[in-house]
């Protein structure tokens, strides 16, 4: 192998090597990326499973379950938002900001605990104080509001952090319906008003409830849906030509280097110089391996074929 191919194969079998290692990160992920999709997914069959028990009339389906069942969806819900900030991490790849936004998520995440079981409470103590449920009400849609700009806000940075300058024209649609769509649901809120005296609905529900912000409400869902999955499938298919690419190079290599090596095996031997021959003599001399008549015998026959 010369020296020329060797380092041509070399870089081919680290360039595969790398893209094997970034597969793999991809689909499995560190150790904290690991444990913390399997509480996720654990989290949300145990709610479905906890809902289908309660439905079937295995056990009352009370106040404390229905909380119970709420909060475990939600841990699980913020547990997959802050994945992708939890793979950064492990990857090295912008800590400060990924810390950011998995403390942003787990103070999301703490306002919904919260939310949730302070309806629980005044359930269970069937308290009628209209103070009490106006500040209810307040801090659900607060929490849905701050809820709803911080998945916009981590998608949106999440797609802009993994495409680039790649995909420029999906991406641009995808942040307009994710922005429209948070727009949508925060003038939706905003509109539902509730204070000690009366429960009223601005004239802003009249603006979203008209056919033309119906429209783009439902193309927002499809076009972001549709956006996201037009880059993922062609971000998996480049991957795949560039390991098959590698793959295929890596290979060619291989065999070039097998033809080399195979036609030097091959190729006839060429005969030794007279000055070789004669050299290799004296060393045979020298070391006891051929007597001194059988040394003169042998030079001379050598001197003649010159």
């Amino acid at each position: 192998m010369n020296y020329r191919t060797q380092m041509r194969l070399e870089q081919e079998l680290d360039r595969r090597r790398r893209l094997n290692e970034f597969a793999d990160n991809i689909r499995a992920g560190g150790k904290a990326y690991k444990i913390l999709s399997a509480c996720a997914i654990t989290g949300v069959f145990a709610a479905f499973g906890l809902l289908v028990f309660a439905i079937t009339g295995f056990f009352h389906l009370d106040a404390i379950l229905v909380g119970l069942i709420v909060s475990v969806i939600t841990a699980s819900l913020g547990i997959i938002t802050i994945l992708p900030w939890v793979r950064r991490i492990e990857k090295g790849e912008l800590k400060k900001m990924s810390i950011v936004f998995i403390s942003l998520i787990g103070v999301c995440i703490l306002l919904w605990f919260v939310s949730v079981w302070t309806v629980v409470i005044l359930f269970k103590t069937q308290s009628e104080s209209i103070g009490a449920l106006v500040f209810v009400f307040n801090l659900i849609k607060a929490t849905i509001v701050i809820s709803a700009q911080l998945i916009v806000s981590s998608t949106i940075a999440n797609v802009i952090l993994k495409y680039k300058t790649t995909f420029i024209p999906f991406q641009i649609v995808t942040y307009l319906s994710y922005i429209f769509i948070d727009v949508y649901l925060c003038i939706l809120l905003f509109s539902l008003v509730v204070t000690n005296e009366t429960v009223y609905v601005s004239d802003a529900i009249g603006v979203l409830g008209n056919r033309y912000m119906i429209t783009f409400l439902i193309l927002s869902f499809v076009y972001s849906a549709v956006s996201s999955g037009i880059m993922k499938s062609i971000e998996t298919r480049k991957t795949k030509r560039v390991v098959n690419g590698v793959s295929e190079t890596t290979e060619n290599a291989l065999t070039e280097n097998e033809e080399q090596e195979e036609a030097k095996q091959e190729a006839p031997k060429q005969p030794k110089s007279a000055a070789e021959r004669l050299e290799n003599l004296k060393v045979m001399h020298e070391n006891g391996l051929i007597t001194d008549a059988e040394y003169d015998a042998k030079r001379a026959d050598i001197l003649k074929d010159m």
